[in-house]
């Protein structure tokens, strides 16, 4: 690992980190991540400017929708409306009344605040 050595640390100091330090697996994982985005964003450049070879590789990567047997993405909301306003407190719900400009009766905004 050439980047071990640039710091100065051996790859068996990573490989005992990284194993024994789950925040710096979490952080690892997170420049590899970004890392793959960019190299995933430079080959969707390559396939916008028309190259075959990158137009490719992306339908391999990231088939669309219907394409070659991927199923069609379904929108699933992870909470229902029903659900997040059960949460709100009744003052809650007020100043949610009153920021969508909701007419509250008198006797609810007495109790309410």
């Amino acid at each position: 690992m050439g980047a071990c050595q640039q710091m100065g640390q051996t790859t068996g100091s990573f490989l005992r980190t990284f194993t024994e330090k789950e925040s710096f697996r979490d952080e690892y994982y997170a420049v590899m991540t970004l890392l793959s985005q960019n190299v995933l964003m430079a080959l969707y450049r390559q396939a916008m400017e028309g190259s075959v070879s990158a137009q490719t590789n992306w339908l391999k990567a990231m088939p669309p929708p219907g394409w070659d047997g991927v199923p069609a993405i379904e929108h699933v909301p992870l909470f229902s409306f029903d659900e997040t306003l059960d949460d709100l407190s009744d003052d809650e719900l007020l100043n949610l009344a009153r920021a969508m400009e909701i007419e509250v009766p008198t006797a609810i905004e007495k109790n309410g605040s």
